[in-house]
């Protein structure tokens, strides 16, 4: 059986990676590519995917508001209607935690990063085939600084840095602190 993929994707590089890693798989077939919420939410009126791939930040609003309206839908998953609900990874190279906090309490079946490598992406979309929640190492990591932590934004800010791998100079020099500072958050 093949899975029918909608990719909401406003960067072509990015859609472009996506695109080629599902064709390298026979279990994925791209049914649209969308740029824009707009353009997501025609294609998610006319046409059913199995799996929507789902891009944080858009031009012309948030993938949020998209996988909302998804779990919103009343014509989803209704007696009579051949409509169902899309499963739906969310990722993005820009987001904050609390995006990503949002995207997992509006019922995002995976979230990942841009930074993630391709594989993962399949990874996570073979949970979701399964019914299986998936949520990637590196979101893991930028969920624990979500604000309902007890931790100052400062903290929250070189946690991130520390994460992506900056060592204490280069975490001041970003932001504008001592590195005694760093040291000290």
């Amino acid at each position: 059986m093949t899975f029918s993929v909608l990719i909401v994707e406003d960067q072509g590089i990015a859609s472009a990676g996506v695109r080629f890693t599902l064709e390298t798989n026979d279990l994925f077939g791209v049914l649209h590519e969308a740029s824009s919420c707009k353009k997501a939410r025609t294609l998610l009126e006319s046409e059913t995917p199995d799996l929507v791939i789902l891009d944080v930040i858009l031009p012309d609003g948030s993938g949020l508001d998209i996988l909302s309206e998804i779990r919103n839908s009343s014509n989803a998953d209704t007696p009579g209607s051949s409509k169902r609900e899309p499963r739906v990874l969310v990722y993005s190279g820009q987001a904050n935690p609390q995006e990503f906090a949002a995207a997992k309490r509006l019922g995002a079946d995976a979230l990942l990063s841009k930074s993630d490598p391709p594989q993962e992406l399949v990874t996570a979309l073979n949970h979701m085939i399964e019914g299986i929640p998936y949520i990637s190492l590196t979101v893991k990591r930028m969920l624990a600084l979500t604000t309902e932590s007890e931790i100052t934004s400062r903290e929250q800010q070189v946690l991130q840095l520390l994460f992506l791998g900056l060592d204490n100079k280069e975490m001041a020099e970003r932001l504008n602190i001592s590195a005694a500072t760093v040291r000290k958050h």
